[in-house]
């Protein structure tokens, strides 16, 4: 069909004429109404964006200190064991500071009482990887582990 003729073919339904292949020779086009066409595709994409959000693991943090009291121990506990009900995996970091580094074996303690008090619904992934001043472990939720 001519050119003339698809905008005529178009005008007379009241569509859009959309070149479909623009680079075939000749150009192909399709008659169709470009804002619905346009509507269900950002729908499609907006659907598919939900699932791939759906499928990614989220990492939260918990940071601690070799000088936690009781109290500021329950509250960090209690948001590793909220985090791990959603669903998310929590990075429990140990910042040493000044003389505290001297004493590494204080932030695995820290980890270990963290790790031993959520074991119910999440479990250390590996042992606690010491990165400059801080010492980081990864605690997964059970559902996600197995």
């Amino acid at each position: 069909m001519q050119a003339a003729e698809a905008r005529a073919y178009a005008w007379e339904r009241d569509l859009d004429l959309v070149e479909a292949a623009a680079g075939s020779d000749p150009p192909v086009c399709r008659a169709l109404d470009y804002g619905k066409w346009r509507y269900a595709e950002e729908r499609k994409l907006r659907e598919t964006q939900k699932r791939q959000a759906a499928g990614q693991v989220r990492l939260k943090e918990v940071q601690l200190s070799p000088k936690l009291s009781s109290n500021d121990d329950a509250w960090k506990r209690d948001r590793a064991l909220e985090f791990l009900g959603e669903g998310a995996k929590v990075r429990a970091v140990v910042k040493f500071r000044g003389r505290e580094r001297e004493h590494p074996e204080r932030g695995r303690d820290l980890i270990a009482r963290l790790a031993d008090d959520v074991r119910d619904v999440g479990r250390l992934e590996g042992m606690p990887v010491a990165e400059g001043r801080t010492l980081v472990a990864v605690i997964a939720p059970l559902g996600a582990a197995r």
